[in-house]
């Protein structure tokens, strides 16, 4: 998975549909596209960036009309090229789009700090009783 460098890139990206793309390559499963010219791309979805760009493996391309085009072990898909992408059914939208959208802000990464602390504090806390305990 690719991450968001800048605030830039990161503002980007939480904005749009990237964090929800991006669960799809989490998801561990084949995913379709679909490009302008109706060609569909089936493959393991590896990466996407913030403006949308795909990168997939072992990738076979298929014409509406001419069938099998052919297959890559590698394929990047730049964002103008692409009309749909196709969602797996067994893809929990909502939880996934959380839990992107969470990674990119940062926010699970504070809420495991907060944890931390809170988990210190009450250690201390317990240590500080005892301590007092020991000296009465």
């Amino acid at each position: 998975m690719t991450e968001a460098v800048g605030g830039k890139e990161k503002a980007i990206f939480v904005q749009s549909i990237a964090p929800f793309v991006r669960g799809l390559v989490t998801n561990g499963k084949e995913t379709v596209v679909e490009l302008q010219n109706q060609v569909q791309i089936q493959g393991l979805l590896i990466a996407v960036d913030c403006y949308m760009n795909l990168t997939m493996e072992n990738v076979r391309m298929i014409s509406p009309f001419k069938g099998l085009i052919g297959e890559f072990s590698f394929f990047f898909v730049q964002n103008k090229f692409i009309r749909l992408i196709k969602i797996p059914p067994n893809l929990h939208i909502q939880s996934t789009l959380q839990k992107e959208v969470d990674i990119a802000t940062g926010e699970k990464r504070r809420r495991e700090m907060q944890r931390a602390r809170e988990k210190r504090a009450k250690f201390l806390k317990i240590k500080e009783a005892k301590r007092m305990a020991q000296t009465k």
